[in-house]
């Protein structure tokens, strides 16, 4: 059962209410690390990537020039 499914079947008075919320909030922080760590890691992957997409352009155009001018 969903946990928020749980709550809603549970009789809680406002100190359980507040203590809940405190740890809901606590583990979407704990998420949203997570979440920035790993668009992180994606910003780096795609910066590599790009950065080998440019090497392998400059060394097509050397090709081209050497093809076209026989060096």
């Amino acid at each position: 059962m969903p946990y928020c499914d749980q709550l809603r079947q549970k009789t809680m008075d406002r100190v359980q209410i507040n203590r809940e919320l405190t740890a809901l909030r606590f583990e979407r922080e704990k998420a949203q690390r997570e979440v920035d760590n790993i668009q992180a890691c994606m910003n780096e992957l795609m910066r590599k990537r790009n950065e080998l997409d440019r090497e392998l352009e400059i060394q097509e155009m050397g090709n081209l020039f050497d093809q076209m001018f026989g060096g």
